[in-house]
């Protein structure tokens, strides 16, 4: 029995509702899927285009050709690190040159203290 005592809507701790997990698609529909690309973008660019389809739905068209087309746009992540560096990341790099330019084939240089 997957459900916890006196609850039928929880999963005992440890047990997935979903045990094979997501089963992947047949290859014959994915191939079906890649023949009618081109009728699903003109049918995105048809509700973009259409002045009687909702603006939610010429947005969300429009949204889906871009990210097609030219890749969704990246994420950046601002991070501000204070403290010092784990005993863990200094035994892996702590011989490495840590401001080495990319490509650059500078000399490791150990960081002060991780000696």
């Amino acid at each position: 029995m997957a459900f916890a005592k006196g609850n039928t809507f929880a999963f005992k701790k440890g047990r997935s509702g979903n045990p094979g997990g997501r089963p992947s698609l047949p290859v014959d529909l994915r191939e079906l899927v890649k023949v009618k690309t081109a009728s699903a973008v003109a049918v995105l660019v048809d509700v973009m285009e259409s002045k009687k389809s909702p603006p939610s739905a010429r947005v969300a068209a429009a949204t889906a050709l871009l990210d097609r087309g030219w890749g969704r746009p990246t994420q950046s992540v601002e991070a501000d690190v204070k403290g010092e560096l784990s005993p863990q990341f200094l035994e892996l790099f702590g011989g490495w040159n840590v401001n080495a330019k990319p490509g650059a084939n500078a000399p490791a240089v150990p960081i002060p203290g991780s000696e």
